[in-house]
C-alpha cells in the first residue's frame, strides 16, 4: 500500500525528463509494444493529405497535424483526433497543442508513436524539443521516431531560400566564441550553399556530413586553401553510427565553440540533430526553407530510432 501511495504522488507531480538512451531497433518491435500515442503530420495541399502513415499500430490515441491553408475533408481522417495549423504556424502554436497533450496523460512509462515521414523538419525539432524540455506526470517517456519509404509523391515545397534557425538557444546572438559550422550536404545542390553560410557565420572551421556514395573529390579542389574543411563519412540509413559521430564532435567542440549545425539533406540526420539539441541546447541547429533538406531514403526500409526520457536520477 506505501508503494502504490508513493507512486501515485509521483504521477500528481510533473517531472523534468532527460534523454537517457537511444537505439535504432527494428519495425517488428512496436507490434510488441502497447502504444499510448501515435503523432503524424501530413502538409501542403488537400490531395497530399489523404497520404496515411505507414505506421498506423495499435494506439489508445491516434493525433494527426494538418498543415495546410485549405479547407480539409475530416471525414478523411475520422479515426485521428486532427489538430489544424496553417502552413505558417509559429513553434508556439504547435507548443500550445502538444502542452494539452502533455498534460492529458498519466502513467509511469507513457509510450509514443512519432511518424514523421511527411512531416516539415521544423515541425520534428518542435516536437523533439517540446518532448524534451517539458514536464510529464509519468516516469519514463518512450519515443519511436518513425520514417518509411513513401509513395513517390512530390514533397512540400517553399519559394523560399531563407536560412533560419530551428532549435537555439536564447542568447546565441550574443555568443562570440568562434563558429564552428557542422552542414550534412547530399548533392550538387547543397554543396553550392557552403559557401552562403559560409558568408552568413563566418566560421572558423566547417565539418561536412558527407553520405558514402557521393564523390568529394570535386568539393576537396574548390574550398581547398579558403577555410579549413573536414570531412566525415556517415550511412544516412545508420541513425546510432550518425548520432555516435554527431554527438561526440558537437561534445567537443561546444566547449570552445559556437556550435551550429545545419543539415540539408535525410531527415534521419535532421532528427539525430534535434537530439543531441536535447542533450547539449546551445548546440544551434538551423535550416533552409522546406524546398531544401527534404530527401527521400529511397530505400523501401521502414527506420525506428527508440528514444528514452526518464528523471535523470532513474537507471
Amino acid at each position: 500500500m506505501q508503494h502504490l501511495t508513493k507512486n501515485l504522488l509521483i504521477l500528481k507531480k510533473k517531472i523534468k525528463m532527460e534523454l537517457i538512451h537511444v537505439q535504432q531497433v527494428p519495425y517488428d518491435i512496436l507490434k510488441e509494444e502497447r502504444i499510448d500515442v501515435l503523432m503524424l503530420a501530413c502538409y501542403g495541399k488537400n490531395e497530399n493529405n489523404t497520404l496515411i502513415s505507414s505506421f498506423l499500430v495499435p494506439a489508445q490515441r491516434k493525433i494527426i497535424f494538418l498543415f495546410c491553408d485549405e479547407e480539409i475533408q475530416d471525414e478523411k481522417f475520422s479515426e485521428f483526433e486532427v489538430l489544424k495549423f496553417s502552413t505558417k504556424a509559429s513553434k508556439d502554436e504547435i507548443y500550445k497543442a502538444l502542452n494539452h497533450f502533455c498534460q492529458s496523460h498519466y502513467d509511469k512509462n507513457i509510450k509514443i508513436v512519432v511518424d514523421y515521414t511527411f512531416m516539415p523538419k521544423r515541425v520534428l525539432g518542435c516536437i523533439v524539443s517540446f518532448l524534451s524540455l517539458n514536464d510529464f506526470f509519468c516516469q519514463q517517456l518512450t519515443v519511436y521516431f518513425c520514417y518509411s519509404n513513401p509513395p513517390n509523391i512530390n514533397g512540400p515545397s517553399l519559394n523560399t531560400t531563407s536560412l533560419e534557425p530551428i532549435l537555439v538557444y536564447d542568447n546565441y546572438k550574443f555568443n562570440q566564441r568562434p563558429i564552428a559550422l557542422i552542414i550534412e550536404i547530399n548533392d550538387a545542390t547543397t554543396i553550392n550553399l557552403i559557401e552562403e553560410l559560409q558568408e552568413t557565420f563566418y566560421p572558423t572551421t566547417i565539418y561536412l556530413f558527407i553520405p558514402l556514395e557521393i564523390n568529394t573529390d570535386a568539393l576537396v579542389k574548390r574550398f581547398k586553401n579558403k577555410i579549413t574543411i573536414q570531412q566525415i563519412l556517415y550511412t544516412p540509413t545508420e541513425l546510432e553510427e550518425i548520432d555516435n559521430q554527431l554527438r561526440h564532435l558537437c561534445h567537443k567542440l561546444r566547449l570552445e565553440h559556437r556550435v551550429v549545425v545545419v543539415p540539408l539533406g535525410t531527415k534521419t540526420f535532421s532528427l539525430v540533430s534535434f537530439l543531441i539539441n536535447s542533450r547539449f541546447p546551445d548546440v544551434e541547429v538551423w535550416q533552409y526553407g522546406t524546398c531544401f533538406g527534404e530527401k527521400i531514403l529511397d530505400t523501401g526500409e521502414k527506420y525506428i530510432y527508440k528514444a528514452i526520457l526518464a528523471e535523470d536520477y532513474l537507471e
